[in-house]
């Protein structure tokens, strides 16, 4: 195991920023970022610090136009539907091969897009929808 260290809620932040910019850029570099299980595990886990501290800063509360009275767990809950649609056409040609093989592995699929971002199944399913018909 490695560890590292985050001086403060501030570099925290602000490697949640790049992660997000890296993670949701409509004309990404790695597009392979975007749909790794390995991102998305660190994305959850600098958010799951962020909830853990209850921090957020007035930009991030302008920009969302979220009160954020349940702090970061209303954030995961509120992505950015243009986001979350983009990411999904992006990656529909594998997403419609998984649709054919099950439903629990389309499912796992889209969390690991959406990281950090917590979608149930048919919110999932509806942003789906969106990317399809786009």
């Amino acid at each position: 195991m490695i560890n590292l260290e985050i001086k403060d809620k501030y570099e925290l932040q602000a490697l949640h920023k790049a992660l997000m910019e890296s993670k949701f850029n409509p004309y990404p570099l790695e597009p392979v970022v975007q749909s790794s299980p390995m991102v998305a595990r660190v994305m959850n886990l600098v958010v799951d610090e962020l909830e853990k501290i209850n921090w957020v800063t007035d930009a991030e509360r302008k920009l969302r136009k979220l009160e954020f009275k349940n702090g970061w767990a209303e954030w995961r809950t509120n992505p950015p539907e243009d986001k979350i649609v983009s990411i999904f056409k992006r990656n529909i040609a594998y997403i419609l091969d998984l649709e054919i093989e099950s439903d629990e592995k389309l499912y796992e699929y889209l969390s690991i897009l959406v990281a950090p971002y917590k979608l149930d199944k048919s919110e999932c399913t509806r942003l789906l929808d969106l990317a399809k018909s786009a």
